[in-house]
């Protein structure tokens, strides 16, 4: 079991839960991909679901994420930070566990960039990647200024197999 940087549980160690029409069993069958087409702006993150993925995170070495910087100020360079909570989970509450931060340096907009986060020091749980909701959220790199013009596209997100 995962904890939240708080002590909590991140994930909950049933992938089951009372909502079917969200929660997914983690023995189902299912391919890798992800359902993508989010832009994270400065003032929004784009939060992506997952289609498919392995039949159990637990079996998941790693993240890959392509993005894409589609809008950036030079003068305020900036941070991706990406989090994962199960939806399923009774605590499904905030972004969830930060799994990692990334960056562009330089930014060249319009170009894609591949990201590999490994999976937490404990793992992934033994959940649904259906059940798992990613959060891209941008910040700035100097927290005393304020991120006003960025943005980025998620491309690509998948659970390795």
């Amino acid at each position: 079991m995962l904890a939240a940087a708080g002590g909590g549980p991140l994930f909950a160690q049933n992938a089951l839960a009372q909502d079917a029409h969200a929660c997914v069993d983690a023995s189902s069958p299912t391919g890798a991909a992800m359902e993508t087409a989010n832009v994270a702006t400065a003032q929004k993150p784009a939060r992506i679901s997952a289609k498919d993925g392995p039949n159990s995170l637990s079996s998941s070495p790693a993240l890959q994420l392509t993005l894409r910087p589609t809008a950036a100020d030079p003068n305020t360079p900036f941070l991706v930070q990406i989090f994962a909570k199960n939806v399923c989970a009774a605590n499904a509450n905030g972004p969830g566990q930060l799994l990692g931060v990334v960056s562009f340096f330089p930014v060249k907009l319009g170009q894609s960039q591949d990201f590999v986060l490994a999976a937490p020091e404990k793992g992934f749980p033994s959940v649904a990647p259906q059940n798992v909701q990613l959060t891209v959220k941008l910040i700035p790199a100097n927290p005393a200024r304020s991120l006003a013009n960025a943005s980025v596209e998620v491309v690509k997100a998948q659970f390795a197999k």
